[in-house]
């Protein structure tokens, strides 16, 4: 199994805990509003077994503001995580 999280050391906890329990974990930090990120994210979930048999895109933003106040570019940045981001895993 592999994790990833765009702040590395957030996704070391969950890898800790499943470790404890006798399970492999990779940890990866990535970002997936980034294509290249992606990629290095998927070749480290192939890596181990040389295969990827499940790949889930879990990830989201919530810009913590009123909607009327909400930039466009704070939209665009919860746009580029939502849709965008199972699109780039993906590929």
């Amino acid at each position: 199994m592999t994790g990833a999280d765009i702040n590395g050391p957030g996704v070391e906890a969950p890898r800790t805990d499943l470790a404890a329990e006798g399970h492999t974990i990779t940890a990866v930090r990535g970002d997936v509003s980034d294509p290249d990120d992606n990629r290095t994210m998927a070749a480290a979930a192939v890596e181990p077994t040389g295969r990827l048999d499940v790949a889930v895109a879990n990830a989201g933003v919530l810009p913590l503001s009123d909607v009327r106040e909400t930039t466009a570019r704070a939209w665009d940045h919860v746009m580029a995580i939502g849709p965008v981001d199972g699109g780039y895993l993906a590929r």
